[in-house]
């Protein structure tokens, strides 16, 4: 085996703890190609459906996911993060 295959599989196992594994499952967000696509009324509609009744602004977005992939996040790992307003 080369080296490059040598690394590529002992690298996993070597520096597992480095590798914190996560998604984020998102509600809609009010950015332009939302209000393109939807149009005011059905973004109207759809809101009264979230719990807290509006669609998420991009920071309320961005934050966890920077949470997640800074160095702040050494433990979380595995989950699902569901940014949506409770819906």
């Amino acid at each position: 085996m080369d080296t490059a295959g040598r690394l590529v599989k002992k690298w996993p196992h070597s520096y597992n703890y480095l590798i914190l594994q996560w998604q984020a499952a998102l509600g809609f967000v009010l950015i332009e190609m939302t209000k393109a696509i939807l149009g005011i009324n059905e973004m109207q509609e759809l809101a009264e459906q979230i719990p807290v009744k509006r669609f998420a602004t991009t920071d309320e977005i961005s934050r966890p996911i920077i949470f997640f992939a800074s160095s702040t996040n050494t433990y979380i790992s595995g989950q699902n993060i569901v940014v949506d307003g409770g819906a």
